[in-house]
C-alpha cells in the first residue's frame, strides 16, 4: 500500500499511458496485478555506518570496514556517515517462471516487477531521508554499484556490511535474486548541500 507510484514505473516500463493499456488489455492488466497484489512481498533493509576516515578513494568505516572507490569517496564527501540499504520484491522470479503464463502475462508480470522494485527503491530512500531529517539531519541520493561509475564490485561489500539475505536477497557474481532487487549506498550529513550532490542525475 505505500508503493503509490508502482503503476507509473510499471507504465514506463511498457512504454503505454494508462488508457492505451485498459483499451487493449484491461483484462490481463488487472489479473496479473491481482495476483501481484497476492503473491509478491517487498522488502527493504537499511543500516548506518560511521565514516572513520577517508583517503585515496577510499572509505574506512567503524568496524574497520573499507569500501574501495574513488567514484563513491568523491560522491560521499560531505558524508560523515555511510548508509547500506537493500530493497527486494520476494516471490517475482517465481511468478516469472510459471509455466501456465502466456507471452502476455509474463510481460506484464515483469513490468509489474520492475515497477514494484523502482517503487520500493524510491519508498526506502524517501524512508531513510525523511527519518535523518527528523534527527536533524541530512541524507544524499542513492548510489548504485553498477550505475553512473560506481563499482558493480560494491555490492560484495554491502553484502557484508548488512546481508541482504535476512529479506530474501542472494549475490552470485554480480547477479542479485530475485532478480527484481536493489542494493545502494547513501551519505549522512550536517551539512544541507548533500541532498543537491547527483540529485540532477537521480531524477
Amino acid at each position: 500500500d505505500q508503493l503509490k507510484n508502482a503503476e507509473e514505473f510499471t507504465l514506463e516500463s511498457l512504454h503505454m499511458d494508462r488508457d492505451r493499456v485498459m483499451q487493449r488489455y484491461a483484462e490481463t492488466y488487472e489479473d496479473t496485478l491481482e495476483r501481484c497484489f497476492k503473491e509478491l512481498k517487498c522488502q527493504g533493509m537499511y543500516k548506518p555506518f560511521a565514516i572513520i576516515a577517508r583517503n585515496d578513494g577510499e572509505i574506512k568505516l567503524e568496524g574497520g570496514f573499507t569500501l574501495k572507490s574513488k567514484v563513491l569517496a568523491d560522491a560521499l564527501s560531505l558524508a560523515d556517515e555511510v548508509v547500506a540499504y537493500a530493497a527486494t520484491v520476494n516471490g517475482h522470479d517465481e511468478l516469472m517462471e510459471d509455466p501456465e503464463n502466456g507471452v502476455l502475462e509474463n510481460m506484464f508480470y515483469n513490468a509489474w516487477g520492475v515497477g514494484f522494485s523502482m517503487s520500493a527503491h524510491r519508498w526506502l530512500k524517501k524512508l531513510i531521508q525523511d527519518q535523518i531529517r527528523e534527527n536533524g539531519r541530512y541524507a544524499g541520493r542513492g548510489w548504485i554499484p553498477g550505475e553512473e561509475g560506481v563499482e558493480i564490485g560494491l555490492q560484495k561489500d554491502l553484502f557484508e556490511l548488512i546481508d541482504p539475505g535476512q529479506i530474501g536477497i542472494t549475490l552470485s557474481g554480480t547477479v542479485m535474486r530475485p532478480v527484481m532487487s536493489i542494493n545502494g549506498f547513501m551519505g549522512i550529513s550536517d551539512d544541507p548541500d548533500i541532498e543537491s550532490v547527483g540529485a540532477e542525475a537521480s531524477e
